[in-house]
């Protein structure tokens, strides 16, 4: 028959749990340590089977209970921008908008710390998304946990550094790329993220580069 026992305060617990293994009568004695449960988001998505599939193959789940997102640790995402702030939309953004709409939203997923950051397409200080590329994988990165809404950005809790480098068909140039990754370092940038990429040479020259280019 088990029983629970309460030790003097002054005991240590490894003294008395040898104390009480001694004893001819007590089959094997160990503390009555206290659990807690795993930490798991209450964002909505991640109580459905199995939403979640890519955080939980990365192993996000055992990893949060040991570390979660740092606003100290600056996460660069440089590609189409972030939808990180309520702005009307320029004049000169117009055209990759879809007709009628007039502002630029922050996402509610997103609550961040977002630090200022550059548009290097537009050459201004506001690096909105206008495709919803970088929105994407900024809230995959960094998406706001524990808000009963949603997923859950893998390392929820940085501060995000949006950085622009592609246009509303999400393209863009090496010297863009380039300028937003030397931005992303100069603002002090721990990880950079560039999910992009450059066609393969032959689709180069399909489009008429000449192989001095490539």
């Amino acid at each position: 028959v088990g029983a629970i026992v309460r030790s003097a305060a002054a005991s240590l617990a490894p003294d008395a749990i040898d104390a009480w293994n001694a004893l001819p009568e007590v089959e094997y004695a160990a503390p009555n340590l206290y659990a807690g449960a795993a930490y798991v988001p209450n964002d909505t998505l991640l109580t459905i089977y199995d939403l979640a599939w890519n955080l939980r193959n990365i192993g996000a789940y055992g990893a949060w209970d040991v570390v979660r997102g740092d606003p100290d640790v600056v996460v660069a995402i440089i590609d189409s921008g972030v939808a990180f702030e309520d702005q009307p939309i320029p004049d000169y953004e117009l055209p990759g908008i879809r007709p009628g709409v007039t502002m630029y939203r922050r996402s509610p997923d997103l609550e961040g710390p977002i630090l200022p950051g550059y548009d290097f397409v537009n050459m201004d200080a506001h690096p909105n998304d206008d495709n919803g590329h970088g929105t994407q994988v900024a809230t995959i990165a960094a998406g706001t946990g524990n808000n009963i809404a949603g997923s859950a950005g893998v390392a929820h809790g940085v501060s995000i550094l949006p950085v622009k480098v592609l246009d509303h068909r999400t393209n863009g140039t090496m010297a863009q790329i380039v300028q937003g990754i030397r931005y992303a370092a100069d603002q002090g940038a721990h990880i950079a993220n560039l999910s992009l990429g450059f066609p393969p040479r032959g689709m180069l020259r399909d489009f008429g580069f000449e192989e001095s280019m490539l």
